[in-house]
């Protein structure tokens, strides 16, 4: 090994010395650097699985820095084909990609940015009956579609399995994203349990803006959801160990 220099004294130390297992650290050491990732963090990246859904306006750039950042599986889910007017915002594909279709030329995008990712090109338009097997296997979803339709799917699928969903949306110069952790919290204890989207799409357009400070009136009934999806915490008022970003779109 060639005698480090003063600056990258550390980031040798840390190659010649560590476990690297499945990091690779010729493509990943910046992230090995930073003491919130490290090694163990760059591994459980390298170990993960990520379902992205819609590979639009969000699901591009977002498949483009999970690949980057060495996220070890990836599956790209979309229906639709590349179209001249998506190059302006859709940056994972280029003009000659324009016909084919975006999870088949996301798939030889993101291979060409890293050929060892695991990358898999599902051409499906999300629904109740598919939903649950599309992302299957997932540890996390991104759901980047713009049909409310196929996001109260994608919500349910993500509920049952136990798939914590994370949900964005954009609107000419808006948008916000959601963690939705109702699946991988279902079988905690009520004081625990985290609500899924639905909540959301019941109770906000009736309330409006319920965040204040931390603080927010949490209409849970003992009714559940009109699809099964819920909470039996009942009516009250007070902190949620839980913050409610999602109230305030």
């Amino acid at each position: 090994m060639c005698t480090p220099s003063l600056r990258g004294e550390r980031r040798w130390v840390i190659m010649a010395t560590m476990n690297t297992g499945p990091v690779r650290l010729d493509r990943h050491a910046r992230h090995v650097l930073l003491k919130e990732i490290g090694g163990p963090g760059q591994a459980k990246l390298a170990n993960a699985s990520v379902a992205i859904i819609g590979a639009g306006g969000l699901g591009s750039p977002a498949s483009l820095y999970l690949a980057a950042a060495g996220v070890g599986r990836i599956n790209l889910i979309d229906h639709d084909v590349v179209d001249l007017s998506n190059l302006q915002r859709q940056i994972l594909f280029r003009t000659a990609d324009v016909g084919v279709d975006k999870a088949r030329a996301g798939e030889a995008a993101l291979k060409a940015l890293d050929p060892q990712i695991d990358c898999e090109a599902l051409v499906a338009r999300v629904d109740a009956t598919n939903a649950e097997h599309l992302i299957a296997g997932a540890d996390l979803v991104l759901d980047g579609t713009d049909s409310f339709q196929t996001r109260h799917h994608i919500n349910k699928a993500c509920h049952n399995l136990g798939i914590a969903l994370v949900s964005g949306a954009v609107g000419r110069w808006d948008g916000h994203v959601s963690v939705f952790a109702s699946g991988p919290t279902k079988s905690k204890s009520s004081v625990h349990r985290q609500p899924c989207r639905a909540f959301r799409a019941r109770f906000a357009p009736r309330w409006g803006n319920l965040r204040t400070n931390g603080y927010c009136w949490c209409p849970n009934r003992s009714d559940r959801h009109d699809d099964g999806i819920g909470s039996d915490k009942g009516y009250h008022w007070g902190r949620h160990a839980f913050d409610w970003p999602h109230l305030d779109v």
